[in-house]
Order: C-alpha cells, then structure tokens, then sequence
C-alpha cells in the first residue's frame, strides 16, 4: 500500500520466513475465511497479526497493508480478467489475489515478526 511506512527489517523477515515456506504467499497480517459461516459484521477481532504469532498461521485472505510476498509464478493471467467478477474485485485486491492464489493452490500464511519493526514515525525510528 502507498500510505503506509514499512518497517526496515521488512524484507530481511519475509525472505527468512521463504526460506522455510518456499510455496507459500507470506503476510504480516490477513483473516480466515470459514465456508458457510455468516460474519454478523466487519471488526478486527477476525485478523490475525504476525506480531501475535509464534508460528506461521495458515490464512485465507492476505492483507497488503502490512506487506505480503508473493512470487510471479503463483499467479497466471487470470489475475487480470475481471470479467464475471464482482463489481468490487479490482478495488478489493486482498480479496482478489487472495482468491487467485487459492485457485492457483497456494498456501497462504501470516508469518510472526518482531513487533517492534513497524513504527508510525516518518523518520523510520523505532
């Protein structure tokens, strides 16, 4: 996402956490989607951080907010065709590459990180 400041060990985390999960699609935050569960409303009680994990947490929707890592060959051209889709898909894209990497077979997981690597301050500081 563009109006965020990510932390500066980012890429350092993600690639470590590659290393043990090579398929997977890795993000610092996401929720579980449960077929046949009716969510009475939106809160954030459903996400899941990476700062609160210990362990890789399997996911159905990968948030970008926070930064994910995603690799070209997950993905085929149907990542573009909107066509048939909901009238949201292209403004929703957790949702959308969420989807296309469940179609493609990909694991998708929040991975845990060291909370103190995300700040709010403009200079990066933590």
């Amino acid at each position: 996402d563009d109006d965020t400041l990510y932390p500066p060990r980012l890429v350092e985390t993600f690639l470590a956490w590659h290393r043990r999960l090579p398929d997977a699609a890795l993000a610092f935050s996401g929720w579980p989607v449960v077929r046949g569960y009716r969510y009475p409303h939106w809160t954030e009680n459903y996400l899941v951080y990476g700062n609160e994990l210990y362990a890789p947490h399997p996911v159905s929707i990968i948030r970008g907010n926070c930064g994910y890592l995603v690799q070209s060959r997950f993905f085929d051209e149907g990542l573009w065709d909107f066509k048939g889709a909901p009238r949201g898909a292209f403004y929703m894209d957790d949702v959308w590459i969420s989807g296309r990497l469940a179609v493609a077979g990909v694991p998708r997981y929040v991975v845990p990180f060291d909370e103190d690597q995300f700040t709010m301050r403009p200079n990066l500081e933590n």
